[in-house]
């Protein structure tokens, strides 16, 4: 499965899609955990971000990847709402 890549020009996030990237994500970017606890504490936690697993599926190159991560924030981030309301 091969991603199509499509330029934007200017996209605009809202202040709560921009909070939902750079917070820590519930899924992994990589199976070697061990690696990011050499690194410094500022650069593991971005790592562990939803922009930065998002980067990571995207260069996979793998569409099913993609999907599953966005598919995992949209939902975690649709019960967080729920919960709160």
């Amino acid at each position: 499965d091969t991603i199509r890549q499509e330029a934007v020009d200017n996209a605009t996030l809202t202040h709560n899609s921009f909070l939902i990237l750079h917070s820590r994500s519930t899924v992994s970017a990589t199976d070697d955990l061990k690696a990011q606890e050499n690194l410094p504490p500022y650069i593991a936690q971005d790592l562990c971000s939803n922009v930065s697993i998002l980067r990571e599926a995207l260069k996979s190159g793998s569409s099913i990847r993609l999907s599953q991560i966005v598919l995992h924030i949209l939902h975690s981030t649709y019960n967080c709402g729920q919960n709160s309301a």
